[in-house]
Parts: C-alpha cells; structure tokens; sequence
C-alpha cells in the first residue's frame, strides 16, 4: 500500500509504514491503539468505515467540547452472542469505532497484556455459577485478541475518564443485552458523568457541523 504514501502526505496526515506484515490478525490489529499515546484527540477506524470517517470524527471532537474523555460503542459478536448467554463474546469497545481525548500507554498496556495472556497469568474466562465461559479471541494471536485486549487492559482504566456509549436505536441483532447492561452499570459507577446516546445510521445524514450536532451529538 506504500503507493498510497504521496497522496496521504500530500493531504496532511502523518503515515508509519509498517517494517514487516503481522503475525496474523494480531499484532496488527493492535498497532492502531498506539496513536492513544499521543496528547490531543484519536479516532480509531478502519478502512471498511470509510464513507462514515468524518461522523466518528465529529463524535470525537464533539465528545471533546462536552465532559467526556472517551467515546465508544459496544456489541456481542458471532453467532453464538444470538443466544445471549455468552459473556464471552460481549465486546466493550468496538475496535475501529471509537475516540479518546485522554492518553494511555498503551504500548506498555499491549506489551504486558501480551506477556500475561502467553503466560496464562491472567484470567481468560467468565465465570457463571461455578462454569468458567471462555473468552472469544483470547488466544494470542488470534482474531478478536485485539478487542480482547480493549475489553481487559483498555476499558477498565478509560471508564474513569469518563465514557459516552452510543448505542444503535434500531439494533436487531441483540447487542445490547444483559451483558451491556451490567458494562453500563460498571461504567457509570465508574464515572457517574458518563451517558448513552441513541443513534441512527450517521451514512443518511447531512455533513453540516449545526445538523450533526443537532442530530447526533446533542448530550448537552
């Protein structure tokens, strides 16, 4: 993809250029966490969100003006998460779709997090009743490990800071389930300034600053 370089530069944006291909999914999955070293605002996203970049943004810079450190949305993943009896597909943080305003070191966070999970020093279940429910993706470096790690290492210290959860107002799929609802309760525990806000599809909406405040981003 190094073709892409001049345009990118030329646009404004700062580029790494990856020195080797990741192991598999991960670690490459987990080297877009490291712009949360760096002060100001981040956006995670991927390139399958790209009609849809700017709106994150918006939500980033919006969440900025208000009283919040983070952004982020929620979902149970696979086929399994249908049953709604599998805590270990639940996912805080929805890994190409979120924003932070507060550091993290997150290098350190990847670092010792990896070193544990290959150690097995660190619990990789949940626990319901006296069975232990395995963790989807907790097997480094498998797909989902990445947002395994958001789960262990990431969410419990952004919590803090202050969190706005969006939340798809239509969803159909189940996401939002018992699971979310005990995360919510942790999170607003955590920081009681912390709110959810209800969202439609960002794709439909106008690009002006004054329609999606007013549409989307409106927590004041």
């Amino acid at each position: 993809m190094q073709f892409l370089l001049p345009e990118l530069i030329r646009a404004g944006c700062e580029v790494y250029v990856m020195r080797e291909s990741s192991i598999r999914h991960n670690p490459g999955a987990m080297w877009r966490f490291l712009a949360m070293e760096d002060e100001g605002l981040v956006t995670i996203t991927d390139a399958d969100r790209a009609p849809k970049v700017i709106h994150d943004v918006a939500r980033t810079e919006m969440m900025h003006r208000g009283r919040f450190a983070h952004w982020r949305m929620a979902y149970t993943w696979g086929e399994e998460s249908k049953s709604k009896k599998c805590p270990g597909h639940y996912r805080t943080v929805l890994a190409c779709q979120f924003g932070s305003a507060k550091p993290l070191p997150i290098r350190l966070l990847c670092e010792s997090f990896t070193w544990h999970s290959i150690n097995g020093t660190i619990p990789d279940y949940c626990t319901l009743g006296s069975e232990r429910v395995p963790v989807f993706g907790r097997e480094w470096p498998t797909y989902g490990y990445d947002e395994w790690f958001l789960n262990a290492a990431v969410y419990p210290r952004i919590a803090f800071g202050g969190v706005l959860t969006f939340v798809d107002w239509q969803d159909r799929n189940g996401f939002c389930n018992q699971w979310f609802a005990l995360d919510i309760e942790y999170c607003t525990w955590a920081n009681p300034k912390s709110e959810i806000i209800y969202h439609g599809d960002p794709s439909v909406m106008r690009l002006g600053d004054k329609d999606i405040q007013e549409s989307v981003l409106d927590f004041e």
